[in-house]
């Protein structure tokens, strides 16, 4: 799947169904890294982080309501708050654990330090802050985080396909919480999805996002345009970002047009003028639900036919305005990927025994075999 980043500010309010567990010490911004380098006399700035056509604000604030997440569908979308900050994540099927983003729950190296923390979740039919409305808003749950695991290989780097961890619940998710099943895609190159998180909005695409937004739920479609890997490129990528193809070539790259503005096709710019592929991977947008992901929405998932093929890692900008060259990639969750945990892919919802993680990721102690 393909990572994107979310943040969020959380007022922790104790409730008697998590008496036993403590108010964990949160971070108020968005788990976020920066990393930037230099090709062919341009510039690029990769960073692990939803604006679309119109307005993602409330609709009091003059929002577009079309960005409003559907119900029931994305129940099993959640909130996650943690130690290591705030990110969005997916409640799997078997609705014992999380699919997000492995840079949700590490540190820059790679090991895991989310020990604490919540996930939230709502079913609507309002549009609440998942966490600051939290014991004010009817309908709103939590549950706290148990064991954390991270897929092995998982460097730390903000450019890495490897961005996935699994979190366990320490109890019960919600009745009213959909779970969703992962998808392999052969090749991503063309394929339409949906995605969705809590990450920082805004009033239109030409601005871009509002810092300190984030935490309610948005969703958008857009479409996946390459791998890092496709071979096409004949490992340019590795040499433009400068890291090994065998940790980036699954990344998925989608862009955000602002529909009909040639200037602002991040694919077509990259591809066609620093790769060489010409007009290949060119296309000015999808239509009004066309959205980009911003801070916040990282862990967050792609839905292609109401299953999970990816979700949100990072988001590759070259050098010019955030607003005309956005771009996004995610990493690779089907159940093919070299990169899930083993005790996901297999079965879906059939839980074995996790394996330990290899690589520089630790990990919390395992569950139990059966509660993989």
């Amino acid at each position: 799947m393909h990572r994107h980043l979310l943040a969020g500010l959380a007022l922790v309010m104790a409730a008697p169904a998590f008496a036993s567990v403590s108010a964990p010490t949160l971070d108020s911004s968005p788990a976020e890294r920066t990393v930037s380098g230099s090709f062919a006399g341009g510039t690029w700035t990769a960073r692990s982080l939803m604006v679309g056509q119109t307005s993602t604000l409330t609709v009091a604030a003059g929002g577009d309501p079309i960005y409003l997440p559907a119900r029931p569908g994305k129940n099993g979308v959640a909130f996650l708050e943690t130690n290591a900050g705030f990110c969005s994540a997916s409640l799997m099927a078997g609705g014992t654990a999380l699919l997000t983003a492995a840079h949700c729950v590490t540190d820059t190296s790679g090991n895991i330090i989310a020990n604490t923390g919540f996930a939230y979740f709502y079913p609507g039919p309002n549009d609440p802050f998942y966490d600051l409305d939290f014991g004010f808003e009817p309908g709103i749950e939590r549950v706290a985080i148990g064991a954390v695991h991270v897929a092995p290989g998982y460097t730390g780097d903000v450019i890495d396909h490897n961005d996935l961890a699994i979190i366990f619940l320490a109890g019960a998710a919600p009745a009213f919480a959909n779970t969703y099943l992962l998808d392999a895609l052969a090749d991503p190159t063309g394929v339409l999805f949906e995605v969705a998180g809590f990450g920082n909005r805004g009033s239109s695409g030409a601005t871009g996002a509002n810092p300190g937004s984030f935490g309610r739920l948005r969703e958008g479609d857009n479409m996946f345009e390459y791998a890092l890997g496709n071979p096409l490129f004949a490992g340019g990528w590795a040499g433009l970002l400068g890291e090994p193809l065998g940790q980036i070539s699954d990344s998925w790259v989608s862009d955000f047009d602002r529909v009909g503005f040639a200037a602002n096709d991040t694919s077509c710019l990259v591809t066609g003028g620093l790769l060489g592929t010409g007009a290949t991977f060119c296309d000015t947008g999808l239509g009004p639900r066309e959205v980009g992901v911003a801070g916040g929405d990282s862990g967050g998932p792609q839905f292609v036919n109401g299953k999970i093929v990816s979700v949100t890692s990072y988001g590759p900008l070259p050098s010019g305005p955030a607003s005309a060259t956005s771009a996004a990639a995610s990493t690779r969750a089907g159940a093919n990927s070299p990169a899930m945990p083993r005790c996901i892919a297999t079965g879906r919802g059939s839980r074995a025994s996790c394996p330990a993680p290899s690589g520089p990721a630790a990990s919390s102690p395992s569950p139990a075999p059966g509660r993989c």
